[in-house]
């Protein structure tokens, strides 16, 4: 009994401290917005302070060079994240790449602001944890050194793991949301939301120890909100745990769990007739949990009875009726004692919860009442017009920023001040006649002066309000510099005296008419075209000052203007000198609605106009015969491409007059040029002249060669390109002379060395070659009558042969000199006139086979042997064959190396053998050919000519001039590239051959690959 009365004291200690607790939740609820307003000012220390809270907090730490990407992660910033120290590189990209994508941007843009304004900086973002999950992390750091030029060289910081912190505030807030919900409106609302679960299951426990019976808070619909409290095993392990002992469990649960305002539901349970008793919790008068007791029997329960039920269960019998003897016994006045007593309880949450939720909803309005109050102090503040609040004695109550910046005075300033302290020449008397009319029209707008802080007295407009507030009076005023504004009225003052005076300067006639067609200015002008004074005009309609108008296309485009159409305009004489020619325009003059409200005319003198028209008709005419007596086909064409002009030379082609040929597609007049229209448009669009020389055309079963160039025409808005074509056959064919004569030069040196060092004793050596296979290795009877003559026999001969691997010798000899055929077979045939044709060539083959060309070459006059030049090849293997005319480029190859070698004659010596530096490389859209030399190399002003036409190094008599001009012109016409000469750095020469990868542009008939 004493541990009854304890335990009761205990019980009733509890329900004072869960008053108390209540008082407590609803003063934290009161001071929610307060705690969420107070700034984490500890994020915003000094570096040294914060290293040390970093310390203590555990936070990472990390340490950043921005410029060369070094970095530091501390151990604790890889384990928050579940990371062993050092499993991740310590890098920017490894931040940036665990951050959630939502939040990169942000985070980003945090570090870059911090970069870019040295300034401390602090941000939230996500971070992707070792097993998947995101953590909240609030990442803080600082700019912690500069370089000489201000850019940061170091930045250090730290993560904070904010996730607790953005759960517990995330529910927080979920809180204050369900409780400010109408309390109609309370379908969402559940008891969580009302209580901290841990104090009511605290209590919840205590009541059932206290009182010796089970305990359970559920929802209405029977789910559990709290544990279990002091079940028995009875319930627990046997009627609960079957299928029809829960059913009848539950059924009682939502029996006895009903809402009854008036007092406890007690009845037995269905399921073993065992005492309960339930009380609603209620907010509002809504229903939103049950606490449920019970599980306890009386005197006048039966043990038969349970067994039955036992039975029905299908339980252990001995076992069910051991449980059931430990079910604590309870009178039924003592039950209903306990019961009542939870009915006060609970009556005593849902008045707690109703003033939980009434302090929240109180919580919430104040939140808008405020945001709302910060609104409107925002928008007064920021507003861009000044504002003063203002007393009713003149005195300033408050300002605005813009009020402030106006006149240069700090807010604090000018509220201890009034309007006749800032209002030059104001007095209280102009401000009781303003606050009477204010009484009068409620608002007033007015212009005054403001003087500034400086002195500077400035205009404003000034709308003044007068306004009443619980009782008190208040001047509510607009204040707007209108400086720009009278300087724009004085400016258009100006304005309107220098157009007067503009007018009367103007060479052209102006007259105005009003709606009536009643003459309102005249200018200096109109006087001088039509020899009329003004004062003969004022006030006049048109036609009465002049008469000779009437009925002429003139009155027409008047009466027309005024209408609003739009006039055209003509060309008239004056009846005092029909020589002068006028150019009459008339327009409409228009109100801000588009009405028509009068008539502006302007004639212009065009006397010196109509005879520079005659003029240009003649100079037409004399520039039509020079184009019609040039030999040149001359074709001008617009944007589309269709024929504007055509010449006499054209025609003759065509046969096409230029009156067939007006207007109709190129294409279709000259079909030969319908490659052209691309060219065409790039000319007109990017205003340059572009040729095309030496374009292929087939005429009358013969190949033809043009030059065409496109010259691109815009003027006066008109866009178009003249094509001038002009018949280059016979050049080409003089420079394909030219070509072959400097070949044969070239081949004629080659060919008397060869005649000299190869072809006498090669056909000694392959014929002595042959013999001397024939009698020792061939089964001749010549041959056994020889060896039996020398005592031995051919076989024997033929084995010390073997032995000796002579066989093999007399092969090599063969060998070798089919190779020197070959040689001058591949001579022969470079010197052999070929037809025009391009293939695509490996460069670096080409020029070997140019060197064993030339290798054959020998000088006995300059006394050079090019077999005796070191050769070094340095041939880029990802250089792609290149279209070209092989043999035109190997006689650029031979000019230039031949140039070469006897360049090095004269500088030879034994520390400096002479050499060559072969280079084929790539150059973007070019292959890339490079000959270097160490020969004495050449003068700045010798590079400059040495590709003219007929310019040499050499003396009188020893070169033609012709050799790098023709090289030049193969490599630039033929196969459109370019070839430029350099200094070696060793002090030699170096050629530079460029030829386009995709080969030469087709400018004409295209090139065929041989098959």
């Amino acid at each position: 009994m004493k541990d009854e009365n304890k335990t009761r004291s205990q019980l009733i200690d509890e329900l004072q401290k869960m008053s108390e607790r209540v008082a407590v939740l609803e003063r934290k609820i009161t001071t929610l917005e307060r705690l969420e307003s107070v700034p984490d000012q500890a994020l915003w220390e000094s570096e040294e302070r914060l290293r040390l809270a970093l310390d203590a907090a555990n936070d990472g730490i990390w340490d950043w060079n921005p410029g060369t990407g070094r970095s530091y992660f501390s151990p604790r910033y890889y384990t928050m994240l579940g990371y062993a120290p050092d499993e991740f590189p310590p890098t920017y990209e490894s931040w940036r790449r665990l951050i959630h994508p939502d939040d990169v941007e942000t985070a980003e843009a945090a570090v870059r602001h911090a970069l870019e304004e040295h300034a401390p900086f602090a941000v939230e973002f996500r971070m992707k944890a070792k097993n998947g999950a995101w953590h909240w992390i609030l990442g803080r750091g600082k700019v912690a050194e500069l370089d000489a030029e201000r850019k940061a060289v170091r930045v250090v910081g730290a993560h904070t793991d904010i996730t607790e912190h953005k759960r517990t505030a995330e529910a927080l807030e979920k809180r204050i949301v369900a409780l400010t919900r109408p309390l109609e409106d309370v379908d969402g609302l559940a008891f969580e939301d009302l209580f901290n679960l841990t104090d009511i299951q605290h209590l919840q426990d205590l009541y059932a120890e206290a009182f010796g019976v089970a305990a359970l808070i559920t929802r209405p619909d029977g789910t559990p909100i709290t544990r279990p409290s002091n079940f028995t095993v009875l319930c627990s392990q046997f009627i609960r745990n079957t299928e029809k002992g829960s059913k009848n469990c539950n059924i009682s649960d939502a029996l006895i769990g009903r809402h009854n305002p008036s007092g406890p539901i007690i009845q037995p349970c269905l399921s073993a007739g065992l005492c309960n008793a339930g009380a609603s919790i209620t907010v509002g008068g809504r229903h939103i949990a049950n606490w449920l007791i019970g599980q306890v029997r009386n005197e006048n329960q039966k043990e038969a009875d349970i067994m039955d039920y036992a039975r029905e269960l299908g339980a252990d019998e001995s076992a069910f009726r051991a449980a059931y003897r430990q079910v604590p016994v309870m009178s039924q006045e003592q039950f209903e004692r306990i019961a009542n007593v939870l009915f006060a309880v609970a009556n005593q949450l849902s008045m707690s919860a109703y003033q939980n939720v009434q302090q929240a909803r109180f919580i919430s309005e104040r939140k808008q009442i405020e945001e709302s109050l910060r609104l409107t102090q925002f928008i007064f503040d920021k507003a861009p017009i000044g504002i003063w609040r203002m007393g009713p004695d003149g005195e300033v109550l408050d300002v605005n920023e813009a009020a402030c910046a106006s006149l240069g005075y700090t807010r604090e300033t000018l509220c201890r001040m009034t309007a006749f302290d800032v209002a030059p020449g104001f007095t209280p008397a102009d401000w009781e006649i303003g606050a009477t009319r204010m009484n009068e029209a409620g608002t007033i707008t007015i212009e005054a002066f403001h003087r500034r802080k400086g002195g500077e007295i400035v205009p404003v407009q000034v709308i003044a309000k007068l306004m009443r507030f619980e009782g008190q009076e208040y001047h509510l005023a607009f204040v707007q510099d209108i400086s720009e504004r009278k300087q724009a009225e004085e400016n258009l003052r100006k304005h309107e005296r220098l157009l007067a005076n503009i007018l009367e300067s103007m060479s052209e006639g102006v007259f105005v008419l009003d709606s009536d067609f009643t003459v309102t200015i005249y200018n200096r002008g109109m006087e001088v075209i039509t020899n009329v004074p003004r004062e003969s005009v004022i006030g006049k309609r048109p036609w009465e000052a002049f008469p000779h108008i009437k009925k002429l296309p003139v009155e027409e485009n008047i009466r027309n203007a005024m209408k609003g159409e739009v006039a055209v305009a003509v060309k008239t004489t004056h009846p005092h000198n029909p020589n002068v020619w006028s150019r009459d325009s008339f327009s409409s003059i228009k109100d801000a609605d588009g009405g028509v409200v009068g008539v502006v005319g302007v004639l212009t003198d065009i006397t010196r106009q109509r005879q520079a028209e005659e003029e240009l008709r003649q100079l037409r005419n004399y520039l039509s015969n020079i184009i019609d007596s040039m030999p040149s086909v001359l074709v001008a064409v617009d944007l589309d491409g269709r024929v504007t002009q055509w010449n006499r030379h054209t025609e003759r082609l065509t046969g096409l007059s230029f009156d067939q040929a007006r207007s109709q597609p190129l294409a279709r007049v000259l079909p030969h040029l319908a490659g052209e229209m691309e060219r065409i448009k790039t000319a007109i669009r990017e205003r340059q002249v572009i040729s095309s020389p030496k374009v292929q055309r087939r005429a009358e079963q013969e190949t033809r060669f043009e030059d065409i160039t496109i010259f691109p025409l815009t003027a006066n808005g008109v866009e178009g390109a003249v094509i001038r074509v002009d018949d280059v056959t016979e050049q080409v064919r003089l420079e394909e002379i030219m070509i072959q004569s400097e070949k044969m030069l070239s081949v004629g040196g080659l060919a008397a060395g060869m005649a000299h060092e190869v072809n006498n004793p090669l056909a000694g050596i392959l014929q002595n070659a042959s013999v001397l296979k024939n009698r020792l290795l061939g089964d001749l009877p010549a041959n056994h009558k020889a060896a039996e003559a020398a005592g031995t026999t051919l076989s024997a001969i033929r084995q010390y042969l073997e032995l000796r691997k002579l066989p093999g010798m007399i092969e090599n000899i063969r060998a070798s000199g089919a190779r020197a055929a070959a040689i001058v077979k591949n001579m022969l045939s470079f010197a052999r006139k070929s037809d025009r044709r391009v293939s695509s060539q490996d460069l670096g083959e080409l020029l070997d086979q140019t060197l064993e060309l030339v290798r054959t070459d020998y000088n006995m006059k300059e006394h050079y042997d090019f077999k005796q030049i070191h050769i070094v090849r340095e041939y880029d293997p990802a250089v792609p064959p290149v279209p070209c005319e092989a043999n035109k480029v190997q006689q650029v190859f031979i000019n230039i190396l031949k140039n070469g070698a006897e360049a090095m004659v004269e500088v030879m010596d034994d520390a400096r053998p002479p050499g060559f530096v072969l280079r084929v490389r790539d150059d973007g859209k070019w292959a890339r050919v490079e000959i270097e030399d160490n020969g004495p190399g050449m003068d700045e002003q010798k590079r400059r000519r040495i590709f003219e036409p007929f310019f040499t190094t050499k003396p009188v008599g020893k070169g033609t001039g012709l050799g790098l001009s023709v090289s030049y012109f193969i490599v630039t016409e033929d196969h459109g590239g370019e070839m430029e000469v350099f200094a070696a750095d060793d002090g030699g020469t170096c050629f530079v051959i460029r030829l386009p990868k995709a080969g030469k542009a087709p400018t004409g008939e295209a090139f065929s690959e041989p098959v």
